[in-house]
């Protein structure tokens, strides 16, 4: 295989598997019928393979297509999270961020990190709210806060939890403030701070990690716990 691969026309492949007929890939590509079905001709000739059976009423994989199909829809599917990152990214440069926080974090370490948070994105303006943790968990579940910090391990299953200040003691795991969901605590012990979202209401998992890190909070990463 000699030439480059053209994305163009493997994603006009991908889109006619995806639709299982060439005029309806067409029709939302807004390109015509016959242009469609040149290029994946094209794309099938440059690959050296037959990509698709052509049947009357739509098409079907070649084995070597399903093959391409797999490799296009892990390209063209990170290809979208990419857009949704810079999207992301961009969003963090200016509006403003409404931080919910349990009184005693908003009394000990909460202030410090807007002061950080400032520091870092200044055309951004967070807004701090306080209550008690429960009421700062309702108000994250009704979309009216965008993040919480709290202290309790009492966290719906339709928020995401992640632990904010990890006790690294031996009689406390930090995988008590699970993702998504609680348990108890370990016996004789106190809920640790935690951030808590709405899962997609505040942007890419990478940018949570990257304005928590930039603020000052040390949260999962630094010992190998990943967000969903």
């Amino acid at each position: 295989m000699s030439a480059e691969l053209n994305f163009h026309q493997l994603y006009l492949f991908y889109t006619v598997v995806r639709l299982e007929n060439v005029s309806q890939a067409a029709g939302q590509l807004h390109i015509s019928q016959p242009a469609v079905s040149a290029q994946v001709r094209e794309l099938e000739q440059m690959l050296g393979v037959p990509l698709l059976h052509r049947l009357p009423r739509g098409v079907a994989l070649t084995d070597a297509g399903r093959m391409v199909f797999d490799y296009a829809r892990r390209l063209f599917t990170l290809a979208e999270e990419l857009q949704a990152a810079v999207q992301d990214l961009r969003g963090l440069r200016a509006g403003s961020l409404t931080i919910g926080g349990s009184l005693t974090a908003g009394e000990s370490f909460l202030p410090a990190m807007m002061k950080r948070f400032k520091e870092c994105y200044p055309t951004m303006e967070p807004v701090l709210v306080l209550g008690n943790s429960a009421e700062i968990l309702a108000r994250i579940a009704r979309r009216e806060l965008e993040i919480g910090v709290i202290g309790t391990d009492v966290v719906s299953k339709d928020l995401v939890a992640v632990p904010l200040l990890g006790r690294r003691d031996s009689d406390r795991s930090r995988s008590n403030v699970p993702l998504g969901g609680a348990t108890a605590p370990a016996p004789g012990t106190s809920a640790e701070p935690a951030l808590c979202h709405a899962g997609r209401g505040f942007g890419h998992a990478s940018d949570r990690r990257n304005v928590l890190a930039r603020a000052g909070a040390d949260g999962p990463g630094g010992d190998g716990r990943r967000e969903p």
